[in-house]
Parts: structure tokens; sequence; C-alpha cells
């Protein structure tokens, strides 16, 4: 996947161990398109199923990845459901 612009800044979380990423990306429109295309394809898979915000939050940040890890994970949604 590429970025048009990839900006983060990095911050020790003092409560936590683990590092945290805070990152401001903009997509370009071919990118933007086909994760929007990705995000359709993986919420028909998910008909039927109530999601939470967090849950949401998290299909919409799988729907920026490439199409192979999409395809991937629908293919999990479908073994679930069979």
């Amino acid at each position: 996947m590429r970025w048009s612009k990839n900006k983060c800044n990095t911050k020790i979380s003092k409560t936590r161990t683990r590092l945290q990423l805070n990152c401001v990306t903009e997509l370009s429109l071919e990118e933007k398109s086909m994760s929007e295309e990705y995000l359709m394809m993986l919420k028909k898979a998910l008909e039927g199923i109530e999601l939470t915000e967090d849950e949401d939050r998290i299909i919409k940040w799988i729907a920026g990845w490439d199409l192979f890890t999409v395809q991937q994970f629908l293919q999990i949604i479908k073994k679930c459901r069979s």
C-alpha cells in the first residue's frame, strides 16, 4: 500500500509499556476509492452482525489494507459463517 503522505508521531504511554503510534495519513483518490470498495465488501460479508463502534473502526482500518489482506479476512468471515 502506498501513501501519498504519511506523518507519524511516536509517543510512549506512561500507563502502558507498549509503543503508541499516532499517524495522520492521506490516501490518493484511487486508494480512497479502493478502500471504500473494500469496506463495502467487508460490510456485506458482515451483514446481520451488529458491530460495536470499536469493531466498526477496526473494519474500516482493515479496508485500508491491500486487496490480498482484505480477501483473507473475508475468507475467515466465510469460514465462521459456515
